[in-house]
């Protein structure tokens, strides 16, 4: 992931993009917004965050807010005042426009560590489900490990696990081919024994976008958190 400095104009941003807002650095709530527009050396227009039931989040002025999105594969984020708020014809939100914003670029291939417990079949192999634990995934593919040799390179595999995306976990099974594998001793400096795991790495065989577009979103999901935007 390469980190640059961008002014918000270039960011390459559109009328309706979804953002979210942070309105209190005391709270972790985030609030989803659209971007309505902005003005040059002036401000970022934004739609007003709202609660559960749809009642509009009222926002004084110089309150700190913080926005962060992804666009055009680039996360990016930003600390602001709050210049106004209106209420007519709908709830929008003017925040001064920052000097700089951090952009970071996502690409399909930067992986995010991960401890997500998955359930595999080798269907090459006509196999019985197996406990896998997958260790990072990228939207491409990832690598996974387990105490049983359970494929070779080529196989083809059929991976279960749930991904949890704001607080929702989502069921999914996305297929895969062993592209690589080998061992990891996990024994820890000063303890007798050995403790190898297999590990194996793998590509995806999107059969449907629906499942290419919900790990992606989990996959930028967690490239946020790791680099606090989120």
């Amino acid at each position: 992931m390469d980190e640059t400095l961008m002014r918000f104009s270039d960011l390459g941003l559109k009328m309706g993009d979804v953002m979210q807002i942070q309105v209190s650095a005391e709270s972790e709530a985030r609030y989803p917004v659209k971007l309505l527009g902005f003005l040059p050396d002036c401000s970022v227009i934004i739609s007003a965050p709202s609660e559960k039931k749809g009642k509009p989040i009222f926002l004084k002025e110089d309150q700190l807010v913080t926005l962060r999105f992804v666009v055009n594969h680039v996360a990016s984020g930003f600390t602001s005042k709050v210049l106004g708020m209106r209420t007519s014809p709908s709830p929008y939100i003017h925040l001064e426009m920052p000097k700089e914003v951090e952009a970071v670029e996502v690409r399909n291939a930067v992986r995010v560590n991960t401890e997500i417990p998955a359930t595999l079949i080798n269907e090459t192999h006509k196999s019985n489900p197996m406990a896998v634990n997958l260790v990072n995934l990228s939207v491409l593919g990832g690598r996974l490990e387990s105490q049983k040799k359970i494929a070779l390179i080529g196989d083809e595999l059929s991976l279960t696990m749930t991904l949890s995306l704001d607080d929702i976990d989502k069921v999914v099974t996305l297929d895969c081919v062993v592209r690589n594998k080998g061992k990891v001793d996990e024994r820890k400096e000063g303890e007798e024994g050995s403790q190898i795991l297999n590990w194996y790495g793998f590509h995806f065989k999107f059969q449907d976008d629906e499942d290419r577009l919900l790990l992606k979103a989990f996959v930028y999901q967690e490239i946020l958190r790791s680099l606090h935007l989120l």
